[in-house]
């Protein structure tokens, strides 16, 4: 290629370079919603059911059907608003809705109760972010060893455990009940 239209070629790979920028941009700056204002949820609370099932002899009677010609006035609210006698009926929840009225599940009683999970005792944290988080939660008189670099809080029992390059048996020496590490910018624990 001559030296022109290797400018030209560089000139337009920067100006599509560019434009695919700009479009990126363009779409990471948008609005994610369809046009549509988003509703908001009103909270929905459920109550107990009174009573389980109506008799038939509880039943009111439904009025008698108006003759030929003869019209039916409802009758006008005691306060004089119209939307009074709606706020008077009860609202029925979501259709769909029937968790209250549900029996619960039936438990075998012949199968095995599930093992209690272990009472942990005994943590080696071997993060810092993973000490503090322990004994932000209030279990820092469980904690046994720490790694190296875990020097807060000041009562957090550090020793040469290493928590870039873990030794096993190191930490099992101190006998854990719970291990907690951080790998790839996640805290586990195991």
């Amino acid at each position: 290629m001559t030296d022109t239209a290797t400018r030209r070629a560089s000139l337009w790979a920067r100006l599509l370079l560019a434009l695919l920028a700009l479009g990126l941009a363009a779409t990471a700056c948008g609005d994610d919603s369809d046009g549509r204002a988003a509703e908001p949820v009103a909270p929905t609370t459920t109550a107990p059911i009174a009573q389980e099932a109506t008799d038939v002899d509880e039943t009111p009677e439904p009025a008698p059907a108006p003759e030929d010609g003869e019209t039916v006035d409802d009758p006008e609210p005691a306060s004089g608003d119209e939307n009074a006698s709606d706020a008077t009926e009860p609202e029925d929840d979501e259709p769909g809705d029937t968790a209250a009225e549900e029996e619960p599940a039936a438990v075998d009683e012949s199968a095995p109760a599930p093992d209690p999970a272990p009472a942990i005792e005994r943590i080696v944290s071997i993060s810092p972010t993973a000490t503090e988080m322990v004994f932000a939660i209030g279990a820092g008189d469980r904690v046994v060893a720490v790694d190296q670099f875990s020097y807060y809080p000041e009562d957090a029992p550090v020793t040469d455990l290493d928590g870039w390059n873990p030794n096993i048996e190191a930490i099992a020496s101190y006998d854990p009940d719970l291990v907690v590490m951080q790998t790839s910018g996640d805290v586990g624990a195991s």
